[in-house]
């Protein structure tokens, strides 16, 4: 096999691989888009939370705040624990009558 032989051989390998490093630079071209778009759009549905928490008939306790994905007032939890603990082992003996 002859150098001009070998090159034609593998011409389509390396044109794939060009061709799939180009496919990869583009993909992450459109993540990095992706990601600033989610940005602004984040940006954008806090102030459309803040309005429906700042409009007295909704607030931060109505069927639309949740419906947004909020927790509302009425169903947050205290965060208050009352953990009951064990009696000490001599307590748990039975005392003579």
């Amino acid at each position: 096999m002859t150098l001009a032989e070998f090159e034609a051989a593998t011409t389509e390998p390396l044109a794939t691989r060009q061709e799939i490093e180009r496919l990869n630079i583009q993909l992450n071209c459109a993540r990095t888009k992706r990601d600033i778009a989610d940005v602004a759009a984040r940006d954008l549905l806090e102030l459309v939370v803040s309005g429906v928490k700042g409009t007295p008939e909704f607030g931060a306790n109505s069927v639309l705040y949740g419906l947004l994905g909020y927790v509302r007032r009425s169903e947050r939890k205290t965060g208050k624990v009352r953990k009951t603990r064990p009696s000490p082992p001599w307590m748990r003996l039975a005392l003579p009558k």
